[in-house]
């Protein structure tokens, strides 16, 4: 069966989260950019289970992150104007895509923000412990941010039927 292409407009909290990423990813850079030239030459690249270091290369290494966040950044904002082309955990209809649809849109948007903002936590940390200031990440901040995305996740797949089942409701 082929789905319906239907045009999702943004929300104000979808352009809160969108927009507030790509600033973090900006504000993050300027950090960067400002802090460069006070780093060591070796900094941490790596860090191991617990948070601390356990690789370290050289400085210009740390812009590989707000690379990558910026290349998802555009990836999943390309992406968020298809979503008759996702996989969704229900069947797609007429009756219900617009608000499947939505509900797609929304978890992109929010983990582009999550991704975004534990990136630039990373590089923040990164200096930090660079310049002497830190010493770890901390055990934390890595199962913070895995709570976080897959919370987020979980969210958007309880809401998927959720929705059907209001959708179902509303038709009888």
């Amino acid at each position: 069966m082929k789905r319906p292409v239907i045009k999702v407009p943004y929300t104000f909290l979808d352009y809160l989260l969108s927009w507030g990423s790509l600033l973090t990813l900006i504000c993050v850079c300027i950090f960067l950019l400002e802090s460069f030239g006070s780093l060591p030459e070796t900094v941490p690249v790596h860090f191991g289970a617990d948070g601390k270091p356990d690789s370290w290369g050289n400085a210009a290494q740390l812009w590989i992150l707000p690379g990558i966040g910026a290349v998802l950044w555009i990836c999943l904002t390309i992406v968020e104007g298809f979503p008759h082309i996702y996989n969704f955990p229900i069947e797609i209809t007429e009756h219900n895509a617009f608000e499947q649809y939505k509900n797609a849109v929304r978890l992109l948007t929010f983990i582009k923000a999550e991704i975004t903002i534990f990136f630039s936590y990373l590089i923040w940390q990164t200096v930090e412990i660079s310049q002497g200031a830190a010493d770890s990440l901390g055990l934390w901040s890595v199962l913070g941010f895995l709570a976080v995305v897959f919370s987020t996740i979980g969210i958007y797949i309880w809401r998927s039927y959720i929705l059907e089942r209001v959708k179902e409701e509303k038709e009888c």
